[in-house]
């Protein structure tokens, strides 16, 4: 193949010869020369190419673009940010009031979060109740679910609810569980039975987790805090992934983050 800077007798090393722009115009009349080869063609327009995106020069945009922020939180980790965890404030129990199809385990949960959300001493002695299987109690196994000398509450509500799921699908234990309910439901007034247990289906969740959601964060010192996240990620840290947590390695659903989110993003319009 004869290159146009060849044909006019210059070396391979002068400036014109290395133009991209003859040398484009070189292989557009090398195609218009060898029509009858389809195989020549194809060589050639690759040839093309190579060369152009090789000698062209190359426009390399950067964007400074800022990262978001990411705060990373749950019960005991993330600094003042840990308040955004379920376990501050009602959402637990809220989120799983809403879960039972009755009305029973729901008024349990009720009456549970009323007695002990600012009571340590009645805190304390319900989160013994729940697990009998713990049968030492040291100084700071007690104080593991306080946040200086408040009850981090919606531990309670999750216990009772890990309990309520196990009875509802008899897994093991659950007998146990239904005693150990049993007795808490018996010092609030409250008589429990095998029906009460039954729940909505795992589709519910995210909704109502939603409202529970909105409830907490609708005024107050909570709702200030949300606020006060600006436009960070926020992610439930969690050990291991889970579709509600997320963890340092990128895995896990975030659906609580996401939700956060959300209502963050709903209550900065009101």
């Amino acid at each position: 193949m004869i290159f146009a800077g060849e044909a006019l007798g210059e070396p391979a090393s002068s400036p014109r010869f290395r133009s991209a722009s003859s040398l484009t115009l070189s292989f557009t009349s090398c195609l218009s020369l060898h029509q009858s080869s389809k195989a020549h063609q194809k060589h050639i327009k690759s040839t093309l190419n190579h060369i152009h995106h090789t000698m062209a020069p190359q426009s390399k945009l950067t964007t400074n673009q800022p990262t978001k922020k990411k705060i990373f939180f749950n019960s005991k980790v993330g600094k003042k940010y840990k308040l955004l965890s379920n376990f501050y404030g009602p959402a637990e129990f809220n989120f799983h009031m809403q879960r039972f199809k009755g009305e029973v385990l729901p008024n349990l949960l009720r009456k549970v979060y009323t007695s002990t959300h600012k009571d340590a001493n009645r805190f304390l002695a319900i989160l013994k109740q729940l697990q009998p299987h713990k049968k030492t109690w040291t100084e700071r196994k007690e104080r593991h679910w306080f946040n200086e000398d408040r009850p981090i509450v919606g531990i309670l509500a999750k216990i009772i609810m890990n309990k309520c799921k196990r009875i509802s699908v008899r897994s093991s234990g659950w007998k146990k569980d239904l005693i150990v309910l049993r007795s808490v439901a018996k010092d609030f007034g409250i008589e429990v039975c095998q029906g009460d247990f039954a729940l909505h289906g795992p589709s519910e969740d995210v909704t109502f987790m939603r409202r529970a959601l909105l409830k907490k964060y609708s005024k107050g010192k909570y709702r200030n805090l949300l606020l006060s996240t600006g436009d960070a990620v926020l992610h439930e840290f969690g050990r291991r992934p889970s579709r509600w947590t997320f963890t340092k390695s990128g895995e896990g659903g975030n659906l609580l983050g996401k939700l956060l989110t959300e209502v963050r993003d709903k209550i900065a319009r009101e």
